[in-house]
């Protein structure tokens, strides 16, 4: 048999193994699951009326070949768009995310200490190696003010993990990263825009992911 129609073992029906299969066209190919469904993480738990994902599932589908290969196979119907609401509970009280342009309505020193550090990083910036960790990158990019009380914190308690022991290549692209006007705005109350890469994002129509 020649290589190139030689069967291909596919270890896993998550979705890698699933669009690795699909890419693979007319050539054979064993896909293996140790689970009774595939999906792998990418399916959904229906429990006494609800239903669960194993975690935030949402489509963002920047690239356009990728979001009309989805429409061309489900077709445009199967989801619903959804804007995204989410709130930051910190010092008592809710401030929208992102927290570092959503500063108002916290405690005037918290914002004070938020605003001057972060303006402080623009009057003395701090370059970053590509091998700088998270922690690093953070204080260079938002002060010590938005750090202390946001960004450390919360990202310690997301990745379980010592921040100074993450590289951050790998996860900052995702972290808004504003200019001074929004982060004023933001402790003024004023900011009016959406921040980051998924203001917006598509979801099963029929409930759970794995629709």
């Amino acid at each position: 048999m020649a290589p190139e129609r030689d069967p291909v073992l596919i270890v896993g029906a998550g979705l890698a193994g699933l669009s690795a299969a699909y890419s693979l066209g007319h050539r054979p190919y064993l896909l293996v699951e140790r689970e009774a469904e595939v999906g792998g993480l990418c399916r959904s738990i229906r429990e006494g009326g609800f239903t669960f994902d194993y975690t935030g599932h949402l489509l963002h589908m920047r690239r356009p070949e990728i979001r009309r290969l989805v429409f061309d196979l489900l077709g445009e119907s199967a989801f619903v768009k959804i804007d995204r609401r989410s709130g930051i509970y910190s010092h008592g009280t809710y401030t929208d995310y992102p927290f570092q342009v959503n500063t108002h309505g916290l405690p005037r020193p918290v914002v004070r200490e938020c605003v001057m550090g972060f303006l402080a990083t623009l009057q003395a910036p701090r370059r970053c190696g590509e091998d700088a960790s998270f922690r690093e990158w953070a204080l260079a990019t938002f002060g010590p003010g938005i750090c202390k009380h946001f960004m450390l914190p919360y990202n310690e308690k997301l990745f379980r993990a010592d921040l100074a022991s993450l590289t951050a290549d790998w996860v900052s692209w995702s972290i808004p990263k504003p200019a001074w006007e929004d982060v004023v705005r933001g402790a003024q109350g004023t900011n009016r825009r959406t921040f980051g890469y998924n203001p917006s994002f598509l979801y099963p129509a029929a409930g759970g992911i794995d629709h």
